[in-house]
């Protein structure tokens, strides 16, 4: 998994990172929180696939990064 997030970090490729991410999407993921970034990419297609990866993350601290990039005033 170490592998994969390296790619993320390295990968400017939309469908190479969109495929990284359903990667990581299906084998799950408890820190999602290197994902979050990619929730602002401009392609859709990444925004898309970080989306559906999270979806399937239960780690609190992706829940809390996501709510901190949500309301970032609070």
């Amino acid at each position: 998994m170490e592998n994969l997030i390296k790619q993320l970090k390295s990968e400017n490729n939309k469908d190479k990172l969109s495929n990284i991410l359903e990667v990581i999407e299906k084998k799950g993921l408890e820190d999602c929180t290197h994902i979050l970034p990619f929730l602002s990419d401009r392609r859709y297609q990444v925004r898309h696939s970080a989306i559906n990866t999270l979806r399937k993350c239960n780690g609190l601290k992706t829940e809390e990064a996501l709510i901190v990039r949500s309301y970032p005033f609070n």
